[in-house]
């Protein structure tokens, strides 16, 4: 632990006092202890990994605008494997949100 968080430019302490002490770390520190260890902030948050294009695609359909989201969505919706992990289209045709 001390190793983990000394490569992540922390205190010493700074692994042990989250997994001992059930402290709260920022993100920023989180995010620097996720790249020590090579394991993606997803999955420590949502045991997902991704790779970067698919970190890069989240971002770039979080930060476009409703109509561009949902042509995405139509898109990857009729792409063979996708089509079968993705959540239906609503059944009144809008977007989720």
């Amino acid at each position: 632990m001390r190793k983990v968080s000394l490569g992540a430019r922390l205190g010493p302490g700074y692994v042990h006092s989250i997994l001992k002490d059930g402290k709260d770390p920022t993100i920023d520190n989180l995010i620097s202890v996720c790249r020590e260890v090579g394991v993606s902030l997803s999955f420590v948050m949502y045991g997902l990994d991704i790779d970067r294009d698919v970190e890069e695609l989240l971002l770039a359909l979080s930060e476009a605008d409703p109509k561009r989201r949902e042509a995405a969505l139509t898109l990857l919706r009729g792409s063979g494997r996708a089509e079968a992990r993705l959540l239906p289209a609503p059944p009144d045709g809008s977007s989720a949100q």
